[in-house]
């Protein structure tokens, strides 16, 4: 599922409202479902909105492996070996990374190389529903696979 918002406080939201949805008929536990943003920034984002919104969260270094009701929460490369029924994926739209300033041709590829790969290991991570978030479109590497994507605007 592609899921257009407002911006990044309405990503937030927006998985808050999902996870609380997801959780009521208990078909799916809040330690079912991952939450993965490009950077570190991201992250504290949404587990302070998890938090504010009386959810439990915990970052990926935090969890000793042994299964809690926890909604887990980090970057797209620490979400590697791990799987869960629901993932939501925040920042859709900003990943890959612009070229720096001062990046060579050879540095930007490499880097953008690694995020690509960062991003579809991150897809890869849901195995039952997949939530992509971006605020108007998702990042060009997804362009290609749009057409297996439902779509939902929930820009207000």
């Amino acid at each position: 599922m592609l899921v257009r918002v407002a911006d990044a406080a309405a990503q937030v939201g927006f998985v808050v409202d999902e996870v609380r949805w997801l959780t009521s008929d208990g078909g799916v536990g809040g330690g079912d479902i991952g939450v993965f943003a490009p950077d570190r920034n991201r992250v504290r984002n949404a587990l302070q909105g998890l938090r504010a919104a009386g959810l439990r969260c915990q970052s990926l270094n935090q969890f000793d492996g042994v299964p809690n009701d926890a909604v887990k929460v980090d970057t797209f490369h620490r979400a590697e070996g791990l799987e869960f029924k629901v993932v939501f994926l925040l920042g859709a739209a900003a990943f890959p990374r612009p070229r720096g300033a001062k990046q060579t041709d050879a540095e930007y590829a490499e880097r953008r190389a690694m995020q690509i790969s960062q991003l579809f290991v991150a897809m890869t991570r849901a195995r039952d529903r997949l939530f992509v978030l971006c605020k108007d479109r998702p990042s060009d590497v997804l362009s290609g696979a749009l057409a297996h994507f439902e779509e939902r605007d929930e820009r207000r």
